[in-house]
């Protein structure tokens, strides 16, 4: 399994994680105790630690062209497995401009067959697909 793979895969742990407190909290103690707790290769913090926080720094815009992109679907209906992957995915297609639309899409779907439910991966799929073609022009 690649870096990046690696990457997207704590970062949707960590949001997920994040989320299941009664009070989200994205702190450095919760992410220190985050990669305590899952023995996160100390080879990947940073890495893991910056993706973080230019989510984190962005999660409006994210949140926002998440809802714009998928009709019907409420943010606060989504499950938080796919909440997760989604918000990973459109930070990477608003801000990653050197990762290809079709990686991005792929990888999501991937990460969502690993941690989500039978039908995330569709659900992701029919989300991103749409939307990449409305962010971007390289799929």
């Amino acid at each position: 399994m690649g870096e990046r793979r690696l990457i997207r895969e704590n970062v949707v742990q960590y949001l997920f994680q994040c989320e299941m407190n009664v009070q989200p909290n994205f702190s450095e103690n919760e992410l220190k105790l985050f990669f305590k707790t899952f023995e996160v290769g100390s080879s990947l913090h940073e890495s893991i630690r910056e993706y973080l926080i230019d989510i984190l720094d962005n999660l409006n815009r994210i949140d926002e062209e998440i809802v714009k992109q998928s009709k019907n679907w409420k943010l606060e209906r989504m499950s938080r497995v796919d909440r997760a992957v989604l918000r990973v995915a459109f930070y990477e297609l608003l801000f990653k401009q050197d990762i290809p639309a079709i990686v991005i899409i792929n990888e999501a779907v991937e990460i969502g067959k690993k941690f989500g439910s039978a039908g995330s991966s569709s659900f992701i799929n029919g989300i991103l697909d749409k939307a990449s073609r409305r962010i971007r022009e390289d799929v």
